[in-house]
């Protein structure tokens, strides 16, 4: 068995314990055929724990929880412990490059699961062992951020910013970071949302462009069009099975005009709009995610952004009563979290450069009462996400990455299934 520090040990024997202990009432758990139940792979791992089994023989029991996590079928709830069962798995082998990945995928198909926070710990350990700071860095603010209330999040807070031996540079760090999470830790303000005392319950999802507008295009590659739709129609998935409602601009290729997504939020009550693009650029190079929130552009790039996706939206002056409407009637700092938490979560999933949370006047997003976003999923014009971007993995990740990221925006409001 490969060796861990203390604290990972552990982290290690409590989700052992956690998933050993959790199958009471698992309706779904056993299944027949080659296909070991959830119940015999729990006992078979703690088993090995307890025994210290050689590497090998956690693989293969990896190797089984991944069956099962995979088998069509399966409740939700014993889908995400045999996923959480692969990564522990994973990590005993002494397979960091595995284990990483199976924790990864954990957290970003599951980001509200009792066990995400035992996740993201493995992984910071992972990336550690492994020499990986900022990823493991990484991990450790997911912790902080999203999980305040966590046993494991005083330990990543001072791994993250431990104490200076020198008293100045202690005084100017102490202002830049969050506070230390306790039990008695005084709560952040209220969002406006959970002022107001509502819930987000639904949610609604534009795929950019479609039907005779084909968005950004590139020479061998999906349309934009296309890629937009097919990772909404996978991330309306994803909520749905978090007990969201979703409603979608549009299911098929069609033209939905700029000025009917909005309105179509409007009239279904939406809590939450999300609009689905794929970037371009002139710069071959350049590549990754990049979420926008309506707000006047702050430079050149930002406005011709904003002008390739308003295109169609109607006449100068028509675009001009909708910008006048931006500073009273968008929500700017909600849309600004919901932003940056998915921002935050597609960057995770894919691995791709973080471009950031920037601002535009995009038109589809004017007039909203409601936090909105438009994300840009990557780029058709680089040669290498061009070619993710036509890939169905890649759009399961970037789908998974939005979808944990309004879900964290949704769990630090008044959400109520």
């Amino acid at each position: 068995m490969p060796k861990h520090r203390p604290s990972s040990c552990v982290v290690l024997w409590a989700c052992v314990c956690a998933l050993a202990g959790a199958l009471g009432g698992c309706a779904g758990a056993s299944l027949t055929g080659q296909t070991a139940s959830l119940e015999d792979l729990a006992a078979r791992q703690r088993l090995y724990a307890s025994s210290h089994a050689e590497p090998d023989v956690w693989a293969e029991l990896a190797a089984d929880f991944e069956r099962l996590a995979t088998a069509p079928g399966l409740p939700r709830e014993t889908r995400e412990r045999a996923r959480f069962g692969v990564g522990v798995a994973y990590v005993y082998s002494g397979d960091a490059g595995a284990a990483v990945v199976a924790l990864n995928d954990f957290v970003s198909r599951h980001p509200a699961s009792e066990w995400a926070d035992d996740a993201l710990r493995l992984l910071a350990d992972e990336h550690a062992r492994a020499g990986h700071d900022g990823e493991r860095r990484q991990a450790l603010r997911r912790i902080v951020n999203n999980h305040p209330q966590s046993p494991h999040a005083a330990d990543a807070w001072a791994a993250l910013w431990p104490p200076s031996a020198d008293p100045g540079a202690e005084e100017v760090a102490a202002q830049t970071r969050p506070r230390m999470p306790s039990g008695s830790a005084p709560e952040a303000a209220p969002t406006i949302v959970q002022e107001l005392g509502l819930g987000i319950r639904t949610v609604v999802v534009d795929p950019g462009h479609g039907g005779e507008d084909p968005g950004a295009t590139a020479a061998g590659r999906p349309h934009e069009k296309d890629i937009a739709l097919a990772v909404a129609i996978r991330l309306a998935e994803e909520l749905r099975a978090e007990g969201l409602t979703v409603m979608m601009t549009r299911d098929v290729d069609v033209f939905v005009p700029l000025g009917s997504r909005n309105a179509m939020a409007v009239s279904h009550g939406a809590d939450l709009f999300v609009s689905l693009h794929v970037n371009h650029a002139e710069n071959a190079e350049a590549r990754g995610p990049e979420t926008w929130i309506a707000a006047p552009a702050r430079d050149e790039r930002s406005a011709l952004v904003a002008a390739r996706e308003n295109l169609g939206a109607g006449s100068t002056s028509e675009l001009a009563d909708y910008v006048s409407q931006l500073l009273s009637d968008t929500k700017t700092e909600e849309s600004r979290t919901l932003a940056e938490a998915i921002q935050a979560e597609l960057v995770a999933a894919t691995g791709a450069p973080d471009r950031g949370v920037k601002e535009a006047g995009f038109v589809v997003l004017l007039g909203l009462r409601v936090p909105s976003a438009l994300v840009e999923l990557g780029f058709l014009t680089n040669a290498d996400e061009g070619r993710l971007l036509s890939e169905e993995a890649y759009r399961d990740k970037l789908a998974r990455g939005v979808a944990a990221g309004i879900l964290r925006y949704v769990r630090s409001n008044a959400y109520i299934p």
